[in-house]
This record gives C-alpha cells, structure tokens and sequence, in this order.
C-alpha cells in the first residue's frame, strides 16, 4: 500500500497498489514498479510474479505473463558475449551527503560485497558507473547502481531469483545497519535488474575560454575639409538652419543660407543649386527668386543714396 500525504489518521487511508507495481514497505509515498523479468496483476502486490525461465520481460510495470517473451540473443536471456547485468537499488532514508567520508566508503564497499555474492562473481566483477571496480555509485537521492560483470552459470531467471528476493533486500538492510547503526533508518524499497552492456559513464567537464579582443585604433588626425568664403560660411545639413549660413530643408536665417523652405535675409534655393521661390521675410512679401545674394550690397547702396537725396 501507499500514501502521498503526511499525517494520515490509521491504515485505512492507505491506497492500493495497483495492478504491475508493487510494495515491500507499507505506507511508502509511491509504489514501485514490477522490475524487469516479472509481472503482477494484482492490486496491492507486494511482491511481483517471475517470468518463466528462458522467458523476459524487458520493461517496467507489465501486467500479465504473456509480456514474457522468449530469450532474443541467447537461451540465459544475458547478452551472448558480455554476460552482464545492471541493477539498482532504491534505498529510502539514505543521504550521501550527511556521511563522512569513511562511511561511505564503508558502505560502498559492503553494497558491492552483497551484489558479489548474489550473482556468484569476485567482487572485483563488480563496478560502479563509472567502472572502478569493487564499487558502486550512490546518487544523492539514495539510489544505488552497479554493473556485476562476467556472470558465468546463472541466467537471468537465476539472478532475478537471487536479486528480488526478501533475503537479499535484508542482505542489504543488514550491511547497512552494520556501517550506520540499528537505528539510521534505511530502508530498501525496490531492486530492479537489467541484462545490459556494461558501458562506462563519464562525466564531461565544462571548459571555459577567454579569447582576447583585438582592439583597433583609429586615427583621429584626418583632416577635415573647411570651405571659407568671404561672404559667408555655407554648410549643407537637413534641418532648419539658424544664423550663421547653414543650409537645410528648415527655414533659413540671416546670412545667405540655401535650403528648401523659407528664406530669411537670403534667397531661396534648393540643394542642387537652383533658384526656386520662397517667402523673404526681409522685403516682407513673396520673392519670385529673382533675387539673389550678388544683388544685395547693390540694392543696399541705392537705398542709401536715396535717402541722402
């Protein structure tokens, strides 16, 4: 049975476990799956069926003995050349990280003495993830896995036998109370068994790169071309242009400034050169463009020689 939520009032609200999963401890948060190699069809399992030697199920959970197929590559239902299996252990209440350092390896050394006498092999024949040998992998989560290489005179049926039974799982409680006492409170939940090619598990590690940068200067000392007329200083801009000649699309100020809007004291005229007409505000009415920057000093001197007559 099983139940997700803390502080139930008696055994009545546990649940279950429904057909193809399994549980050996009662009250557990969730249920296990039937491991490879077995099956169940029950409700409340707490143990799965095997399947019949020379006979395999290769997936988690199967419900039914049908899901038992004959043995595909070899009469043993092992790998051929190989002869290995991966098995896991699920371990409640162990945190590898609250050990010291000479308790876990304490432990990690009695786990793969337990894998070594259930599957008949030295205990050199049994590696962790990562292929050291006489050792196993625990995962923060309490998660045992190692490979036992070289099985020789057991099939699959055999070691799921050995593997999935009550006096392994004390085996592996017992090995544990020995290393961390009576009362640390670990449990085994499952054991699952896998024929499989033992492959090494490798970590990579992320490499950090600094490129340097180049950094190209470039010369400020380039000379910049400056156009200065007697008259006044033209600059060509977009915008509208204030005093001091500049030209622009905006209005033009006092000075002689071209653009393509409104001429202040100057004549209107666009950016390619040519007289067009706009509003002069210094003669106060519309200029036809008739008149140009040339004719100013000219108009200039006869207004004054008027004035003196």
């Amino acid at each position: 049975t099983w139940q997700p939520a803390l502080g139930q009032a008696n055994k009545s609200n546990c649940i279950r476990c429904a057909p193809g999963n399994y549980s050996v401890v009662a009250g557990v948060s969730a249920c296990a799956r039937c491991p490879p190699g077995t099956w169940s069809g029950d409700f409340a399992a707490s143990e799965c069926q095997l399947c019949p030697a020379g006979r395999w199920s290769k997936s988690h959970g199967s419900l039914r003995q049908d899901q038992c197929m004959p043995c595909w590559k070899s009469d043993d239902c092992l790998d051929a050349q190989e002869k290995s299996v991966q098995v896991d252990i699920d371990l409640s209440g162990l945190q590898p990280s609250s050990l010291k350092d000479n308790q876990l390896a304490k432990l990690v050394a009695a786990y793969a003495e337990e894998l070594a006498t259930a599957c008949d092999v030295p205990k050199l024949s049994v590696v962790d993830l990562g292929g050291a040998n006489a050792s196993v992998s625990i995962g923060p989560d309490g998660l045992l896995s190692a490979f036992a290489l070289s099985i020789s005179g057991l099939t699959a049926h055999d070691l799921a036998s050995r593997l999935y039974s009550p006096s392994f799982r004390y085996a592996v409680g017992n090995a544990t109370e020995v290393v961390l006492g009576r009362h640390c409170g670990v449990q085994v939940l499952s054991v699952s068994m896998e024929p499989k090619v033992f492959v090494r598990t490798t970590t990579a590690r992320p490499t950090t790169t600094t490129e340097a940068t180049p950094t190209t200067t470039k010369p400020t000392d380039a000379p910049v071309a400056t156009s200065t007329e007697a008259a006044a200083t033209t600059t060509r801009q977009r915008g509208n242009s204030g005093a001091g000649g500049h030209p622009g699309n905006g209005n033009g100020g006092a000075g002689g400034h071209q653009g393509n809007g409104n001429d202040g004291a100057g004549r209107h005229e666009d950016v390619n050169g040519e007289t067009g007409n706009g509003f002069d505000n210094t003669l106060g009415g519309y200029s036809d463009g008739a008149t140009s920057a040339a004719v100013w000093p000219a108009f200039a001197l006869a207004f004054a020689a008027a004035a003196l007559g």
